[in-house]
């Protein structure tokens, strides 16, 4: 599957067939983000709705959001940025709550 950007970041998608879901994360930042959807659409729709959940979270506790790096932004990066951020729970606890 191609990868999908939006505002910015990108993920590229691979089926997990032993979760029988298309799971994501995004690339080029160190957070992590991740999102999973039963189908292409459904990991668009949740892809979209993590990066919203990601820069509201950073903006409510005044962090700077990681931006994908470039050459240029790895001299640059903040040291207000996180280093680990998870926006969903595991794969497997998101799959049950999707088959509820």
């Amino acid at each position: 599957m191609k990868t999908m950007s939006y505002k910015g970041y990108t993920v590229k998608p691979e089926y997990s067939e032993e979760d029988g879901m298309f799971v994501g994360f995004v690339i080029g930042i160190r957070d992590v983000i991740e999102c999973i959807g039963k189908s292409a659409e459904e990991l668009e729709v949740d892809f979209h709705g993590q990066i919203e959940f990601y820069l509201d979270v950073c903006e409510k506790h005044g962090i700077l959001p990681e931006k994908p790096e470039t050459p240029c932004s790895k001299a640059s990066r903040s040291a207000k940025s996180p280093s680990h951020f998870t926006a969903t729970p595991s794969v497997r606890r998101r799959k049950e709550a999707v088959e509820a």
